[in-house]
């Protein structure tokens, strides 16, 4: 390898650490808002009572009312929350596409093949297995954390006025459907592979 090589090599590898150090406070910064979201369902459960003592200060508005516009604001605050979960996971697509890129130059200077698995860690992410392994848990959290968002506020509605859980659970189906759109959209952007 010549000098010009290795200087090209140097400067491609350190493009390389610093994107992918950017890359790294993304995860952590999605994997924060995921423990905020599960934070925020894990208080669903404990709202009745707290409605319940709401409901005696204000004896003019109805105490269902009352639950379902705080289940309601409580679903506005997940959403908010996925779809900021969505714009960071988006923007580290953005980087692991700009990855690739640099794992491609940094294998030629090295002169290993495209097949190679040296720097082959963000290629490998347009891999099959790679998607398998990133949905299973994907589609298992998403699921339990909408099933706690959705069912436990609305079988608390229903107790107390059916019509409010209905109008609950069809806008959170219509939220989610929404959010599963646009993240299968978000995922399409960098990769044939389906994500979810």
């Amino acid at each position: 390898m010549n000098l010009e090589s290795n200087s090209k090599l140097d400067y491609f590898y350190r493009e390389y650490a610093r994107l992918n150090d950017k890359a790294e406070e993304l995860v952590k910064g999605i994997f924060d808002d995921f423990k905020l979201f599960g934070a925020i369902t894990v208080v669903i459960p404990i709202l009745k009572p707290i409605f319940d003592l709401i409901a005696p200060a204000t004896p003019k508005i109805n105490s269902g009312f009352i639950m379902f516009m705080g289940f309601i604001s409580l679903r506005s605050v997940l959403y908010i929350i996925g779809f900021l979960i969505l714009a960071r996971m988006g923007y580290l697509w953005h980087f692991i596409h700009n990855l690739q890129a640099y794992e491609i130059k940094i294998k030629n200077e090295l002169n290993e093949s495209i097949d190679s698995e040296v720097f082959n860690f963000n290629l490998g992410k347009e891999d099959a297995r790679f998607a398998t392994i990133y949905r299973l848990p994907f589609r298992a959290i998403f699921t339990l954390l909408s099933l706690l968002a959705d069912i436990i506020p609305f079988i608390i509605l229903y107790f107390y006025v059916s019509s409010y859980a209905l109008i609950y659970l069809l806008l959170s189906l219509v939220g989610t459907t929404i959010y599963l759109q646009i993240s299968k959209k978000v995922y399409q952007q960098y990769s044939r592979s389906k994500f979810l």
